[in-house]
């Protein structure tokens, strides 16, 4: 049952590797794998490896956001940016690389750590499928913004700046939906437009190519 938990992002991983096959990716992947296993063990040896989950909304709302999302997003990819000398366009285009070799050890990690994840159908397939989904967009959105910021198109680059936040929201306000209701149908429901954008940026993106 864990197979799709694990392989998914593995998966995304190697597709994106196989569109950009440079080299720099090598030692991006392996800080992004390296930055895992420190952040797990660092879980593992110093915090409680299982979560007692609340019956409140707004505390499993912020727990998944900080810890899952907000905290490892932007400390990873915050810290690289800023440590980085390489050009701006690097940067960009190295968030998908750097993200999803980090989240393929990460969220299986928080999936299995958690008290229901080995048993919940959502925890398995579900969540993977948003996290990518955040991902994928994040790191599209970051090229827009940036292109739109070179051009002056200011509309745009406020529009997925905006969307952005909303994508590392969603995640985890669907999860904390989900641990209050425990109703699959309608995490699915609300997932899928938000996995379908993603899918339907990068057809047309490519189209356009």
């Amino acid at each position: 049952m864990m197979l799709f938990t694990f392989l998914s992002l593995i998966v995304l991983l190697v597709i994106v590797c196989m569109q950009i096959r440079k080299k720099e990716l090598i030692p991006i992947v392996f800080s992004g794998v390296i930055s895992a296993l420190l952040v797990c063990a660092f879980r593992i040896f110093f915090l409680f490896a299982h979560r007692v989950v609340p019956y409140s909304f707004s505390e499993n709302f912020a727990f998944l956001l900080f810890q899952q999302a907000l905290l490892p997003i932007i400390l990873l990819y915050g810290l690289f940016f800023l440590i980085s000398r390489d050009s701006l366009e690097f940067k960009v285009e190295m968030f998908l690389p750097l993200t999803a070799s980090f989240y393929m050890i990460y969220l299986p990690f928080c999936i299995i750590s958690s008290a229901e994840g080995l048993y919940s159908a959502f925890g398995l397939f579900v969540k993977p499928c948003l996290f990518i989904a955040m991902l994928y967009f994040l790191s599209f959105a970051a090229k827009v913004v940036m292109s739109a910021a070179k051009n002056k198109k200011f509309v745009f680059m406020i529009l997925f700046l905006l969307l952005s936040v909303l994508y590392l929201f969603v995640p985890a306000l669907i999860e904390s939906m989900y641990l209050m209701t425990t109703n699959l149908f309608i995490a699915i429901l609300c997932s899928i437009p938000y996995c379908l954008l993603p899918f339907l940026l990068f057809f047309f993106s490519k189209i356009k190519m």
